[in-house]
């Protein structure tokens, strides 16, 4: 019973405090549902705005990374510089003067071939007869005369190829000239060219020194500038030297016996053989001797290919001038680097022109679909 009592008691103050309690505003429940919604659709609306922001970002970057990136990647395809054309020059004229020599090479070997089976098909019997009695001993004498020779002299044939960096760009030409005729050379080829961008210029110089002076003339071109790149040759050519000197002497010797058979002849069909034969190995022989001639001119005399170009200021790391100049020529260098790099970038957007309006019509696209798209759902 005095739980029941207390019960009674308790439920009897309660029901005083739902008296006191006052009554809901009208529209507050609206209120604070639009006060969500509100604060709801201010959330979206950051996030959309940081959403675009970042996209906006991302895009300025992606931009940047094409052009700054794409500028630096392709300036030296879009504008070669001096130093590429220099190598491409020394490199074409080296593999020019490869192609010759292999090419001659194998124009004499397809000759000797071709006298060979000439002999045998010339039409005459005097003539294979007389390719067949001289053959074994003048190849064993040659052969011989060849092994001696070879173990007295040997053919080697230097080049060598510099490029120089010079801020007195004048006197460094003179000096190479003036080097290149004191050692008894002669320049066999020079050209000049002047850089539209910078004004600096450049020279490039075949020049041919004889073998016992390259060494001298290669130390003397040190004091004329900044040696940046330097290389070195030296082939040996001694066998096919002493190879193309026995198939000389082979042709000598035929020749001779030829026209002493010219002269036993009296019918006229081995005449004309005979003569046949003497035009074809005569012109053997030709060959064979311009062959051994040019290789006796590029051994005696090396081909030296240099590079020459002009720089105005001094290195930054040259401890050598005072820090004013130091400061001056990074100044200069970084204006001057600078210059050069937003060419370079003008002139790689104008390349990309095509590629940058295929993208903008794919992209005008994509917007257009998806504008059309939210029409439609709305």
């Amino acid at each position: 019973m005095h739980n029941i009592d207390e019960n009674e008691v308790l439920r009897d103050a309660l029901s005083g405090l739902n008296e006191d309690v006052p009554p809901m505003p009208e529209g507050l429940h609206a209120a604070w549902m639009q006060k969500v919604e509100d604060d709801m659709e201010e959330k979206r609306t950051e996030k959309t705005l940081n959403r675009k922001a970042l996209t906006r970002f991302l895009s300025v970057a992606a931009a940047l990374v094409f052009v700054v990136g794409g500028t630096l990647l392709t300036r030296d395809d879009l504008a070669p510089t001096s130093d590429s054309l220099a190598y491409q020059n020394v490199k074409s004229e080296n593999g020019a003067a490869y192609a010759r020599t292999t090419s001659e090479w194998e124009d004499a070997l397809d000759d000797y071939a071709f006298t060979e089976g000439a002999a045998a098909d010339a039409g005459g019997g005097m003539v294979y007869g007389a390719r067949t009695m001289m053959d074994e001993p003048v190849e064993e004498e040659a052969a011989a005369e060849a092994i001696d020779t070879a173990a007295t002299e040997k053919k080697i044939i230097r080049t060598a190829t510099l490029t120089l960096y010079s801020q007195e760009y004048d006197a460094s030409l003179a000096t190479l000239r003036g080097l290149c005729e004191g050692s008894g050379g002669w320049i066999e080829s020079s050209s000049e060219s002047t850089n539209t961008r910078t004004g600096l210029r450049s020279a490039y110089l075949t020049l041919r020194i004889p073998q016992s002076a390259l060494d001298g003339y290669l130390s003397g071109t040190e004091g004329c500038g900044r040696v940046t790149y330097r290389y070195e040759s030296a082939e040996d050519v001694t066998a096919s030297y002493q190879d193309t000197r026995t198939r000389l002497d082979t042709q000598l010797a035929l020749m001779e016996r030829l026209q002493a058979l010219i002269t036993e002849s009296a019918d006229l069909s081995d005449l004309l053989a005979l003569e046949a034969q003497i035009a074809d190995t005569q012109y053997q022989i030709d060959r064979l001797q311009t062959s051994l001639n040019n290789t006796d001119r590029q051994v005696s005399y090396s081909t030296v290919t240099i590079s020459l170009y002009e720089e105005t200021a001094p290195a930054l790391t040259d401890t050598t001038v005072s820090l004013g100049e130091r400061i001056t020529a990074a100044l200069s260098t970084g204006f001057t680097a600078l210059g050069d790099f937003l060419q370079d970038m003008l002139v790689f957007l104008v390349a990309a022109l095509p590629f940058i309006g295929i993208v903008a019509v794919v992209a005008i696209i994509v917007v257009i679909i998806r504008r059309l798209k939210r029409r439609n759902l709305k």
